[in-house]
């Protein structure tokens, strides 16, 4: 699964407002005026029962949210389901690891330390079962999204656009 694939699925299933911003260096993915959050998206494709985060993720996001008021969310998905993070209701513990990949998204394979956090699975809420291939067969089935590619950039959310 890929954010965009992650993206519709959320977009159809719980949050018919959710809107990607364009901004790759965002300080978050999505924005739900409806539900008053910023999203940061994570596709994992390993299952672990604790998710990473990386405390400049978590940080820039809760920032952004703390200046608007809306509610910080994680979504993570691993090849077992999907949960979703209210990150103000986390005190995580930050470790450094080292030999952590720069970037997953993109060709960087150069290796960093990155400060991360975890959050456990058991205290998160599942969005979606533990059926990977069910999981990926309703995400590629979005013909029912009226325009799933709605795009707003961070200047617009900053500005209080607003087009739902």
């Amino acid at each position: 699964m890929n954010e965009q694939m992650l993206f519709d699925m959320l977009k159809d299933e719980y949050y018919p407002d959710l809107m990607r911003v364009v901004d790759e260096y965002s300080n978050f993915d999505c924005v739900s005026e409806r539900e008053d959050m910023y999203v940061e998206l994570k596709c994992r494709y390993t299952h672990y029962d604790d998710l990473m985060i990386e405390k400049y993720k978590y940080d820039r996001v809760k920032e952004q949210a703390d200046l608007t008021g809306r509610i910080p969310i994680y979504i993570c998905s691993t090849p077992e389901g999907i949960w979703e993070f209210n990150l103000d209701t986390f005190k995580i513990k930050w470790e450094d690891r080292d030999n952590l990949p720069k970037t997953t998204e993109f060709e960087d394979t150069e290796k960093v330390v990155k400060t991360v956090g975890y959050l456990p699975i058991s205290e998160g809420k599942q969005l979606f079962s533990n059926d990977f291939d069910e999981m990926i067969e309703f995400a590629m089935n979005d013909s029912d999204l009226e325009d799933p590619y709605v795009f707003l950039d961070e200047e617009d959310i900053d500005e209080g656009y607003s087009s739902w």
